[in-house]
């Protein structure tokens, strides 16, 4: 119930082990989940499986979408192969697999949207919105009105418009909004 505490499987499986194995030193059982259970016992175990959930939830919460998602999608298939694996060898009880396998959960927990309070597809829908030109907290507004006036607002908007209205059509070849072509 409570396990026999970390890193004493070594000292415990000779006391269980039948006869046929005797004799032996088998210092990890060839299944990290079931050595993990017996050595944490039931609270640790609770422990890794909410660890786990978490992870996974926060992971399947985000939008796969982009460059995130495919990177996202690669830590996912990294992470379930070392823990598929995990079921038949003692691969995290070696110092290079275990820091590979933290290293990759980093990713997923950094590539997920764990501190985002909206759900991803909201945010993809208001980053389209916002994309476009449609709402947002200054949609509908006049530009030279709002008391931010940095790049892209206010005066240098007013400005790059009446520019790009003078010199449109001065190329050739350069067709107008009617679609016809400006004489010179």
């Amino acid at each position: 119930m409570t396990g026999s505490g970390l890193g004493t499987f070594l000292h415990i499986f000779p006391l269980y082990a039948p006869a046929s194995v005797q004799g032996g030193i088998y210092d990890h059982a060839h299944n990290d989940y079931l050595e993990f259970l017996l050595e944490t016992g039931l609270g640790g175990s609770m422990l890794l499986i909410c660890f786990i959930g978490l992870l996974l939830w926060y992971a399947f919460r985000s939008t796969f979408e982009g460059r995130s998602g495919i990177m996202l999608m690669a830590a996912l298939s990294s992470a379930m192969s070392m823990a598929v694996h995990s079921i038949f060898d003692f691969n995290l009880h070696i110092l290079s697999n275990l820091l590979l396998f933290g290293t990759v959960l980093g990713m997923v927990a950094a590539l997920s949207d764990a501190d985002d309070p909206h759900p991803p597809t909201d945010n993809v829908q208001k980053d389209r919105m916002r994309e476009a030109g449609i709402g947002g907290r200054d949609a509908g507004r006049d530009q030279k009105n709002l008391s931010f006036k940095g790049e892209g607002f206010g005066e240098k908007a007013v400005q790059r418009q009446q520019f790009v209205g003078r010199t449109q059509g001065m190329l050739p070849g350069k067709r107008q909004r009617n679609g016809k072509r400006k004489e010179r």
